[in-house]
Formats: C-alpha cells, structure tokens, sequence
C-alpha cells in the first residue's frame, strides 16, 4: 500500500484523500474493520499512518518467535538456490535470532547435499557470505555438467542407432535377445506374450519384470498386510481389471481379492501428492524395496462419474496397479456371497475329544515333584478365572481341592488373538 501512495503520487494529496484511498483499495472489510478502531489520546484519526500502522497490528495481532524458528528449521531446501535464500533470510527475520547470519549459514549447512557439505567442511573460516558463493558456484556446475552429459549421452545414442543400422551384425534386442534389423516388425517378440510374467512384446530370456509381485506393507501395527499379485493367467485381458481416472489419466487396475493394500506406479501422482513414509515392501523372494511414499488420491469412475478418494502406496513403474478387496468391496466392484462359502469355523459341540481313550503309564521309579504356584498379576486375575471357568464347564479341566503327589506350575501368557492362555 505505501508503494502504491508512493507510485500515485497520493502523498501529496490532503490526510483525508490519503485514508480514503487506503480504505477503497482494502475493500469493505476492512472498512468494518477500520470503524470499530479505537484511538487514545494523542492519535489522530484522519492520519492514514496512524490507520496503517493499526490495521497492521489487526492482521498480526502478536508474532511467536517459538513457532516462527520452529518453521525456519524445518524450511525443506529448493531450486533455484537464490529462491531457497530468500525464504531463509525472509525468516529468520521473524524470529528475532541475534546472530541471523549464523543461523542462516548452518541452516543452509546442514540441509544442503553431502558433496556441497564436504565443501563447507573444507573451508577454515565458513562465513554466510562464503557459504553463498559455494552454494551458487555448485548449483551452476551441477547444471552445466548435467547439459554436457544430455549432449554427450544424445549424440551417443545418435551414433549407436547409425551403427545398428548400417553394421552388418545388429545389435541384441532387448526385446528378444537375438539380432535383426532396427525395426518393431522384424522383432520375433513383437506380439507375442511373454511365459514369465504374461506381458506382450517381450521374450521370457529378456523380462525384466518381477514374476508374481508380492509385497509386504507394513501398516502403523507389526503385523504385515500381505498384497498378492498373482501372473498365472495367459494374457492381460483374461485378468480382472477397471479403469478409473487419477489425475486426469485413465489408470487400469487389477481387481485383486487377496490383496490388503493399494498401490499405484509413481508416473501417475503428483511430487506433491506422495508423503514420504518409513514402511517397507518385502517382494516374493524376501528382497527388501523401499516404497516411493503414500498418498490419498481421488479417483473417479468415468462410467458412473462416482469420485471416492483411496488410499495408495506409491511404488516403481515396473509394477501394476492395483486395488485391494476392501476397496473393491467399497466401490462395489466386488461382492462376497458369504452364504456360498464357509468363511470361519466355528465348534457348537461342547464335548471335547473325538478319537477314543488313551492310557497313560506312570513311572513309579520317579519321584513327584510339587512346584510353587506362580504369583498372578492382579490385572489378570479376574481373566484367568473366567478363562478357567470356561475349561471346566467344557470338561477340560476338573477342579481338585484334596493335595496331590504332583503339582505343575501355570503360567499366564498374554496373546495378541486372545485376552490370556492358561499353560
């Protein structure tokens, strides 16, 4: 707003004119807002200084220098090196440090790239001023060498398509692993499927493809949620799939019951959509893979217009897409007639034991032995007693109150299926 006084020329006009052009640009809140004000004495109300200075102090009623360093700290760094500046210097001068500079350098100290940080490391005296310079000197030379090496790698590549072309002998395919000319129709694998991973245009010899992409997520809990993408069938079409639209892309997915979670390949989400995540995909084979991050997506059904937002782990492109049985269910792709299939076992007999009696020999030779009772944890003493209870009016336990030649301990052990096993 002072700039704009300043540009117009509006200073030179009366207080009066000043504050009325203030207020019109602000705009009818404001104008609420500037009517409610309340002037001590000695404050003139027709000064438009006066006005600014009270509608800065309504728009930033106290700063929290405590909040305000906790952002500077946590400011990620960014390209070009000068946009990452000026964030830094813009503040840190709202958090009041005394050495701003200190704290701007180890700031860009610590959040910059290890072959940057053994070039500060490697200066005696490491001034902000100093910390600059290296910063723009390596941010020209990364870019200037990835140039050369787009230039170099294109001409390369340039040579290497004259030479395939021209060379008697072609070079291998890695598309078929055999010789022919550079060309799609002379591939022997041009639509052909592939016996490993059921892909078309590829030979078995050359997929690189993960067969049956099983994978491990690790949810907030310990235990795993198994994601089962199972390629036994022939081809791609005799698979379950749908189409959905995800950032305005038609994704096809594969419907698959067995699998617990969602994933979707990483060229199909924004950079600003993924949140990095410490979980951890284990394939089929026990390999480790780190996934690409989570990410809450809308996806909408181009059939139905029906919008739904689902949540994914990113993963690498060289995976399919896939959507697990509780979004399916959810989207109502899928339904489980419960009534066609046995689900969950459960006994309504109470009498235990089917196979016959069985007679069991002592040897007298022995001595018995009587251990001490365990001590049980307050906590659990109420569990135990209805656990017992509910041996013995199944019949597996019998209450004996006369003492007896040999004692054995209980142990009370806490499960994660269970309230407790008696042993």
């Amino acid at each position: 707003m002072e700039i704009y006084l300043q540009a117009t020329g509006a200073y030179g006009r009366p207080k009066s004119q000043q504050k009325a052009i203030i207020l019109h640009y602000a705009g009818p809140q404001d104008i609420k807002v500037s009517d409610q004000f309340t002037y001590q004495e000695g404050e003139d109300e027709g000064d438009p200084e006066t006005l600014l200075k009270k509608l800065h102090d309504y728009c930033n009623p106290r700063d929290n220098e405590v909040l305000e360093t906790f952002r500077f700290l946590k400011l990620p760094i960014c390209s070009p090196f000068e946009t990452y500046l000026t964030k830094l210097k813009s503040q840190a001068n709202k958090c009041n440090f005394k050495e701003p500079d200190r704290m701007i350098r180890d700031k860009i100290v610590f959040s910059s790239d290890r072959k940057v940080q053994d070039k500060f490391l490697a200066c005696p005296e490491l001034s902000l001023k100093r910390t600059i310079e290296i910063c723009r000197a390596f941010e020209q030379s990364t870019t200037s060498v990835e140039e050369i090496r787009a230039e170099t790698q294109a001409q390369v590549d340039k040579m290497e398509r004259t030479t395939q072309k021209s060379t008697a002998t072609p070079l291998e395919c890695r598309f078929c692993g055999r010789h022919h000319a550079f060309n799609k129709t002379a591939c022997p694998a041009w639509g052909q499927t592939c016996k490993r991973c059921g892909e078309r245009y590829h030979f078995a010899r050359k997929c690189n493809r993960v067969k049956g992409s099983t994978l491990v997520h690790k949810a907030s809990g310990y235990e795993p949620e198994w994601l089962n993408t199972i390629n036994a069938l022939k081809s791609t079409r005799d698979r379950l799939t749908a189409e959905f639209v995800v950032n305005g892309q038609r994704v096809k997915f594969q419907l698959d019951t067995g699998a617990d979670v969602n994933i979707i390949c990483k060229r199909f989400v924004k950079r600003c959509q993924a949140v990095e995540t410490t979980q951890t995909l284990r394939m089929w084979n026990m390999t480790e893979q780190k996934p690409e991050g989570v990410a809450d997506l809308p996806m909408t059904n181009p059939k139905t217009g029906k919008t739904t937002v689902v949540k994914f782990v990113v993963v690498g492109n060289n995976f399919q897409c896939l959507l697990g049985l509780i979004t399916c269910q959810e989207l109502d792709l899928i339904t489980l007639n419960d009534n066609n299939f046995v689900s969950q076992v459960q006994s309504t007999n109470d009498n235990i034991g089917d196979l016959g009696e069985a007679k069991l020999t002592i040897d007298a030779s022995k001595s018995p032995v009587v251990s001490a009772c365990r001590n049980i944890p307050f906590a659990y003493r109420d569990k135990v007693k209805k656990e017992l209870d509910v041996l013995v009016k199944r019949k597996i336990l019998v209450p004996v109150e006369e003492p007896t030649d040999w004692v054995s301990q209980m142990a009370i052990v806490q499960k994660k299926t269970e309230i407790c096993e008696s042993v």
